[in-house]
């Protein structure tokens, strides 16, 4: 855990653990680390800290918002999954699978959501309509 006097970093490390814990399946630890996730993006300190060329608020609202998509997929709440999209902005491009949408694919032998080490067994991927 990074030091107090780190905040950005201190959030990005509760995002890390709370998709850690949604991809095992351990909804109620992911839920809390994207509740610690939220306080520390609310944290005074963060006020006017830019990475690069935007603000770490608005870089942490966005990690809370994919954390959250995440966390509700793994609780089997896919319709709540798709809130993320609809925060960017994307929802008629992404978040789903039909005609017209974007959607690159990875194709598993075996479901992450059982085992994570699953992601090692791809099968093809479908980048820009096309299978590699």
């Amino acid at each position: 855990q990074p030091p107090e006097t780190q905040p950005h970093a201190r959030a990005m490390s509760h995002y890390a653990r709370g998709r850690a814990f949604a991809a095992k399946g351990n909804v109620a630890e992911a839920r809390r680390e994207l509740a610690q996730l939220t306080s520390n993006r609310a944290r005074p300190e963060l006020e006017g800290v830019k990475l690069e060329f935007n603000q770490s608020r608005d870089v942490l609202a966005i990690a809370e918002k994919v954390l959250a998509g995440w966390v509700e997929s793994a609780a089997g709440r896919h319709d709540a999954a798709v809130a993320g999209a609809e925060y960017l902005g994307q929802a008629a491009n992404i978040g789903g699978i039909a005609t017209g949408m974007e959607a690159d694919l990875v194709l598993l032998r075996a479901n992450p959501m059982n085992d994570v080490r699953a992601v090692r067994g791809v099968r093809a991927v479908i980048h820009d309509g096309k299978v590699f």
